[in-house]
């Protein structure tokens, strides 16, 4: 008989904790942005301010974790559509040359003058996301949601040890710089993404989910890479 574990105070609890630690961490950069502080380079003076967009975005996807962990699905798929819709059209802006029109639109509701593009690896971590937010119901599609999020969990842990030894491996696009809060806010979101995998599954004989040995050692190799 297959052994099983369903949701418990355990999940919730860590599903909560991740979403508001996302979410306060984008709602505290847009409000320092809306009073003119940028908080990364205050933090780091290595790091680049966090563009408004990323910040909404990683926001979202927090309190979207938070609607897995409520189980608010209707709250989980409009959050998720909407910072999908925001990354596409932000990829198709540059892919066509039409300029940052979303950028401006957000900054300008903000009050916002001064901002910078999203960094490439941080549009792949929120495509990302909203991908796993999106397969979050689905018992057969675990194992991919638990990939996806050892994917953005990678993502934020190779450029958060790219701020701290020097090695620029946050830089994806010459000029577009991966922020330090956004490679914080990738890591927690990772995880988030990881743990929502974990509420269904057959467990080994340790009692820990079959997938999660194969996705952590997943996520080491493209650390080392």
């Amino acid at each position: 008989m297959r052994s099983e574990y369903r949701v418990g105070p355990t999940y919730r609890a860590g599903l909560i904790v991740s979403g508001g630690m996302c979410a306060g961490l984008g709602i505290a950069i847009l409000v320092a942005l809306a009073f003119h502080w940028a908080p990364d380079t205050q933090l780091l003076p290595a790091s680049v301010s966090t563009p408004p967009a990323a910040a909404l975005g990683f926001a979202a996807c927090g309190l979207a974790l938070i609607g897995v962990g409520l189980w608010f699905p209707q709250v989980t798929s409009v959050l998720a559509m909407v910072t999908m819709s925001m990354m596409v059209a932000l990829v198709a802006e540059r892919a066509f040359g039409a300029g940052p029109r979303v950028e401006t639109l957000i900054s300008a509701n903000l009050r916002i003058a001064d901002f910078s593009s999203v960094a490439p690896n941080t549009v792949a971590v929120l495509l990302l996301a909203t991908l796993a937010l999106f397969q979050r119901h689905s018992q057969r599609r675990l194992g991919a949601i638990a990939t996806l999020g050892s994917i953005v969990f990678a993502i934020g842990v190779v450029s958060c040890m790219g701020y701290m030894t020097g090695v620029p491996t946050y830089v994806w696009q010459s000029g577009a710089p991966m922020s330090f809060l956004s490679a914080i806010g990738s890591c927690v979101l990772g995880l988030g993404i990881i743990m929502s995998a974990g509420r269904h599954c057959e467990l080994d004989e340790r009692g820990m989910p079959r997938w999660f040995s194969r996705e952590i050692g997943r996520a080491s190799c493209r650390e080392r890479v």
